[in-house]
């Protein structure tokens, strides 16, 4: 095995190691840039949108949350942005109501940061977040993360060559740096963990020179008080790092630490503090106040998301299953990323490498490890939303890195070994890729653990009892002055307006059964009358529609009533070809132009195939419905799509919203601000 003296005196070797690190810094740096460059919210078949998704430089409610922020600073001059989440895209969960308002749930130093950035591009470029999105999200992209990853990337190599015995482990280090971690992954995404993590680099590279080769110079001294402070900024629970390395540096010198490393580190933790001010009036951050009102708020009658989390937001499993979960489950640091079991081998066998001149480091990344664990068992419960990583330890890889340097030299000479260490860098890169062009989605382990039932995080609200066969699921109470009524209107596929109107016009009694006489009146144009449109007359047994029985068991015919109007009123009340029960689905908030405040509703759904005419074409017939007992006949809107069964086409579509009523009930005392 070559040792380290023979690695640092043999020059053809660390030559030929050196320039395997630089082919794969450089390999890593064209295919991110590329990524970064090719950076767009892409939808699968599963969620393919019903129209054109405006264009938005996010991937989730995280990165847009912060986006939100920077477009408000630069264009309206406010970290308040009630603007921009009122368009199409750009509404996120990740927001809180201040005093009035919404902010961004996230510290505000980066944003604000990024925000003159991003002013700098407007000014000299003319370009805009609004006209040039991708455009110019991808160059700040590039600017926040792929820059400076790269020249952390660079200080990780340098860090390998220079403590490393092998040329073999430094080359192994730099490899799994580059492609086998999920630092890559988010390198197309606007996030902190990113910019913490190339940060912590910048600490830690100036912190070895002190450390393990006893350098003594101001200038280190404050580059590692400025890039430990700023990786706090970014990673709260970071403070732990910062302050273990000024009592590191205290203890090398407390000269150089008061007077570089401190004053250095006050200057971000000074914008952290002076943005926070700006944004809230506090130096307390918006996360502070989770679970408060700040979070927890009804505005327009919709209950914010925190009120009621979903998925895998609702935190509703046991601690136990937790831990593993973010260990070794669908989570897992050592699940998805493999590699890391070399530095727990790293830390097991401290003791062994007395030698090793970043022993300080391992020690002090098992510490903040053990911390990180900790406070994400004690303070989280959601893995960090969906995400492709267990994404709040992400800072800490660049100690486990390092932390593998002395475990790939004491055994990499062993070919089972170097055997056993490439299986596990190319699981660990394979997790990484995996999630590359969007890391704000689930890990590839979750979604094997969720097709063998082992992981379900779906949320279902309680659905209704009552079976729903017909699309009006109740009827109104029945009055004189006025009668009572719903009416809809909608845009047809010609452009029309259509309305549809339902009149309750009383009770009477057929064969001897009681039954309502609805009448439907439908048409396009104004003033739909019966004169201009369609009429139908619907008798209804009140009780099987209450039931949820089916078209034919809720009708009631009067001896002269036609086939033809039986069958036109079984299709009108089944809403679709054929009969099919619809399915209740998650609680939603419709605005509508009953009320200014959106009006909570349960969606339901059915669909059946159908062949209509002589072409033999096959279509899917779909009506989604709205339903809120607020309104008289239960429906606040209904939609129907057809589409053709074999290419998806959409052949037709139509949305029905209701626009006034006879009247309307109170609303519940939940959802009023």
């Amino acid at each position: 095995m070559t040792t380290s003296d023979d690695f640092k005196k043999d020059g053809s070797t660390r030559r030929l190691t050196h320039f395997a690190c630089t082919v794969l810094i450089v390999l890593t740096a064209a295919v991110s840039l590329a990524d970064i460059l090719n950076a767009e919210l892409r939808f699968g078949p599963r969620r393919w949108p019903t129209a054109r998704p405006p264009k938005t430089p996010a991937f989730s409610a995280n990165d847009r949350s912060r986006w939100c922020t920077v477009w408000s600073l630069v264009e309206r001059g406010t970290y308040q942005i009630d603007e921009i989440i009122e368009r199409p895209g750009w509404d996120t969960i990740d927001k809180v109501r201040w005093k009035g308002h919404f902010y961004s749930s996230k510290p505000a130093l980066l944003p604000t940061l990024v925000a003159g950035l991003y002013w700098t591009i407007k000014e000299s470029t003319g370009w805009t977040l609004d006209r040039q999105t991708y455009d110019v999200a991808h160059l700040l992209l590039i600017i926040i993360n792929w820059l400076p990853w790269m020249i952390a990337l660079i200080l990780i190599a340098v860090m390998a060559n220079r403590y490393a015995r092998t040329g073999m482990s430094a080359i192994f280090v730099v490899a799994a740096a580059s492609f086998a971690t999920f630092l890559s992954t988010f390198l197309i995404t606007f996030n902190n963990h990113s910019v913490a993590t190339w940060s912590t680099v910048f600490a830690l590279y100036p912190a070895t020179r002190i450390i393990a080769e006893g350098r003594r110079s101001g200038g280190l001294f404050a580059l590692c008080g400025f890039f430990a402070a700023f990786t706090v900024t970014n990673e709260l629970p970071a403070f732990v790092f910062g302050a273990a390395m000024f009592v590191i540096l205290l203890r090398q010198s407390w000269r150089l630490t008061c007077c570089w490393f401190i004053p250095a580190a006050l200057i971000p933790l000074g914008g952290f503090f002076y943005t926070t001010y700006l944004a809230s009036g506090s130096l307390i951050p918006f996360y502070a106040y989770f679970g408060t009102s700040v979070y927890e708020y009804v505005h327009q009658g919709v209950p914010s998301y925190w009120m009621q989390p979903q998925g895998i937001d609702a935190g509703n499993e046991s601690r136990l299953a937790y831990f593993l979960n973010c260990l070794i489950g669908h989570h897992g640091i050592l699940s998805l990323s493999p590699i890391f079991l070399l530095t727990v081998v790293g830390w097991i066998y401290g003791r062994r490498w007395r030698e090793f001149p970043l022993r300080l480091f391992n020690r002090l990344g098992l510490g903040l490890t053990l911390w990180m664990l900790l406070f994400v068992m004690y303070k989280t419960d959601n893995y960090g939303g969906n995400t492709s990583g267990l994404r709040w330890v992400f800072w800490l890889i660049p100690f486990w890195l390092l932390t593998m340097l002395p475990v790939l030299d004491e055994w990499g000479h062993k070919r089972s070994f170097r055997i056993l260490a490439c299986l596990l860098l190319s699981v660990s890169a394979f997790s990484a890729s995996f999630s590359r062009s969007n890391p704000w989605t689930n890990p590839w382990v979750m979604n094997v653990m969720r097709y063998w039932g082992l992981a379900d995080y779906s949320t279902k609200s309680p659905e209704p009892q009552t079976p729903l066969q017909c699309w009006i699921p109740s009827l109104p109470p029945q009055t004189d002055s006025p009668l009572p009524f719903a009416e809809f209107q909608g845009i047809n596929h010609l452009g029309q307006t259509t309305r549809l109107r339902l009149t309750s016009q009383g009770e009477l009694e057929i064969d001897g059964q009681a039954a309502r006489h609805v009448r439907v009146e439908r048409g396009t144009g104004y003033g739909t009358t019966a004169s201009d449109g369609e009429q139908i007359n619907l008798y209804l047994n009140e009780q099987s529609i209450a039931a949820g029985a089916a078209p034919d068991e809720c009708l009631v015919w009067p001896g002269a009533t036609s086939a033809r109007e039986k069958r036109i009123a079984e299709i009108f009340l089944q809403g679709m070809p054929r009969t099919r029960e619809y399915f209740y689905r998650n609680i939603r908030y419709l605005f509508t132009p009953l009320e200014t405040d959106a009006i909570e509703c349960r969606e339901a759904v059915s669909q059946v195939k159908y062949t209509p005419g002589k072409d033999g074409r096959l279509t899917v017939y779909r009506r989604t419905l709205w339903l809120s007992d607020r309104v008289p006949f239960g429906v606040l809107q209904f939609e129907d799509t057809i589409t053709d069964a074999k290419t998806n086409e959409v052949l037709f579509r139509q949305r029905m919203t209701l626009q006034t009523v006879s009247h309307l009930k109170p609303r519940p005392a939940a959802t009023q601000e």
